[in-house]
């Protein structure tokens, strides 16, 4: 299932598509407060050094992740993650500049309970909180769903993704792939050697200078 804003525009020159959790939200302390206030699970922060997974934290099974994220992506705690503060800083000047956004954001499990509505609604809300009415549009895939034909829909453009494999997937579809390092970031796996930055600043600058080139 993926949940689709209409888009208002799917050929804007000035666009920037971006990845959500880890590159403009930081998603692991709301999961970690959910996970010891609603289900009384208390991990450690440093878990999430070694896996993308709950499930291997938990060792649980991926259906029980599932389940729990679907539960968490309705929830209050996942409609109020934390923004990264180079994102706040660097987004609200490239804006200036005449960029928008378009977020394309893997919040869903595939499951019947998970009301996408809801979900795609508390992404809005959140997006726009931190960073006002910058985005043109938010797409929601599945979380094991690819990317592409959501990105193949835009000119090629700027993309921004902590996830490896989707950068590849982002360059593949002709835009300027750029990925955004994170504590899961897996250097072995960027074998086209796509720049890697540490934060919103640094593609600020990028942007910049090919834009005056």
């Amino acid at each position: 299932m993926t949940a689709i804003r209409a888009p208002k525009s799917l050929t804007r020159e000035k666009i920037i598509l971006t990845d959500v959790d880890g590159v403009l939200l930081d998603i692991h302390t709301s999961v970690n407060t959910y996970l010891a206030q609603e289900k009384n699970i208390i991990i450690d922060d440093s878990e999430w050094d070694r896996t993308y997974w709950l499930s291997e934290i938990l060792n649980v099974s991926k259906d029980v992740e599932r389940n729990i994220f679907a539960d968490f992506s309705q929830s209050d705690y996942f409609r109020n993650l934390s923004a990264r503060e180079c994102a706040l800083k660097s987004l609200k000047n490239l804006a200036a500049d005449g960029w928008r956004f378009v977020a394309v954001t893997a919040a869903g499990q595939g499951l019947e309970n998970q009301n996408m509505n809801k979900v795609l609604q508390n992404r809005m809300d959140n997006l726009e909180k931190h960073f006002g009415n910058i985005f043109e549009d938010i797409h929601i895939t599945n979380v094991f769903e690819c990317k592409s034909p959501v990105l193949k829909r835009y000119d090629p453009t700027w993309w921004v993704e902590d996830s490896v494999t989707n950068a590849i997937v982002g360059h593949e579809n002709g835009h300027r792939s750029v990925i955004m390092h994170t504590r899961h970031y897996q250097a072995e796996k960027n074998t086209i050697n796509l720049p890697v930055v540490k934060g919103w600043d640094e593609i600020e600058v990028m942007v910049n200078d090919f834009t005056a080139e």
